[in-house]
């Protein structure tokens, strides 16, 4: 009598999980649900249940794969991919093959947008290899495609051209993929300073997002061509369109773009000499990148900063900032932001009169120019560096070193750092 008690008990105790399932789905597909930390957490606590006593799999997976995209979107990362483990793991003992690949791939985008390339690019290929086997054309031109992003931010621009291809060939006419491929053709011409080109890839892009109504990445699309419009020097131009991006990122609760759009409208300003109102916006950003441990945003934010504190004569924070913006990108492979971030802490010694100093820095950066891949990267570091060191040398030949030359003078003008959208 006691085991039927108990199994009586057990019955209703799953079908109440299930019931609760079953409405938190209807929240979690609501307007409120990325907006509300409440029904977040409320979500996890159920989880820790439906994934062990819910017996109807297939509800809880629609469940897990609908809150997916939305709890990254709200700023979940770490304490998420437990959850998409579970899952992987019931799917595993259920045979649930087409659920198990899109879960993975989840996880590989959360390693991904946390900057652990080298997780985020297993865990990719592990969902490539799923969708491969349940013959999912659509899901393999995912997986490629977010592989693509990744070659992208190692700088390898040759296995990202290439998986850019192999998208494209598994890719219809009407696949929401192919704007990936056309906005990492962007991002490519972006960093070889071919913005005419940047801009018409990204346009085609956002044609697609469109064409989709897909919120998030037409607010994406907007802050890449802001992005343009800041190298073309339309500043104004680039403010509106990065105000646009923000108004939509706060309507669906994207924390993190909403920081990568701050940050670019604080270049936005930076250009137009508001130097206090670009700080106070990198400031903003800061917090959020903190919050969401993006070190690779983190670095750019540092790096800019560092360049206003630097236009408003506060060496100690510029050193400050630069110095933190170098410490991030020697654990990254991006060697051109590396060296670009050397050269502005040697601007800070420069304006502290640490010539020496200054001088080490910019001969050290100049020692690795040859790292950077990309040939008109290199070539404009280059020259920038090399005036720059001419600068010190000059200043360490007078006994008296003249007055420090103008921050603003070609000498060492340089180039704000964008961030990218985060895909």
């Amino acid at each position: 009598m006691g085991v039927e008690v108990q199994n009586a008990y057990k019955n209703v105790f799953k079908q109440y999980i299930t019931n609760r399932v079953k409405q938190s789905l209807s929240i979690v597909q609501g307007d409120r649900f990325v907006h509300s930390p409440v029904d977040q957490e409320k979500l996890l606590h159920l989880l820790d249940y439906a994934l062990q006593e819910c017996n109807d799999w297939p509800i809880v997976c629609k469940l897990l794969l609908t809150a997916a995209p939305l709890l990254e979107q709200a700023g979940f990362r770490k304490n998420w991919i437990p959850y998409l483990m579970k899952g992987v793991r019931k799917c595993e003992r259920v045979g649930d093959l087409s659920a198990k690949a899109e879960l993975i791939l989840n996880i590989g985008i959360i390693y991904q947008l946390s900057t652990n390339y080298e997780l985020a690019e297993e865990y990719v290929n592990q969902s490539l290899n799923g969708y491969k086997i349940t013959q999912d054309q659509a899901g393999q031109a995912k997986a490629i495609a977010r592989l693509a992003y990744i070659s992208f931010r190692l700088t390898d621009y040759k296995k990202a051209q290439q998986r850019i291809q192999e998208t494209l060939k598994l890719c219809d006419v009407n696949c929401a993929e192919r704007a990936t491929c056309f906005y990492l053709e962007g991002e490519i011409a972006f960093r070889a300073y071919e913005f005419t080109q940047a801009e018409h890839f990204f346009q085609k892009a956002l044609a697609i997002r469109i064409q989709h109504k897909n919120k998030r990445l037409i607010a994406l699309g907007f802050n890449n061509l802001g992005r343009v419009y800041i190298a073309k020097q339309k500043y104004s131009e680039s403010i509106d369109i990065f105000v646009e991006a923000l108004i939509i990122l706060e309507e669906i609760g994207d924390i993190a773009n909403q920081a990568t759009t701050k940050m670019n409208l604080g270049i936005s300003n930076a250009k137009l000499g508001r130097a206090t109102e670009a700080i106070e916006s990198y400031s903003k950003a800061e917090k959020a990148f903190r919050q969401l441990n993006d070190e690779v945003s983190l670095a750019m934010v540092y790096g800019n900063m560092a360049i206003q504190y630097r236009r408003l004569g506060n060496w100690p924070l510029a050193e400050m900032s630069s110095l933190r913006a170098v410490q991030i990108w020697q654990k990254h492979t991006d060697h051109a932001r590396i060296i670009n971030a050397m050269d502005e802490l040697g601007l800070s010694y420069l304006g502290q009169k640490r010539y020496v100093e200054a001088l080490e820095i910019f001969n050290k950066a100049l020692g690795q120019i040859s790292r950077i891949r990309n040939q008109k990267e290199r070539e404009h570091l280059s020259q920038m560096l090399s005036k720059n060191k001419i600068t010190v040398e000059n200043l360490l030949g007078c006994n008296y070193p003249p007055p420090l030359p103008d921050t603003s003078s070609p000498a060492i003008r340089r180039t704000a750092r964008f961030t990218t959208s985060k895909l």
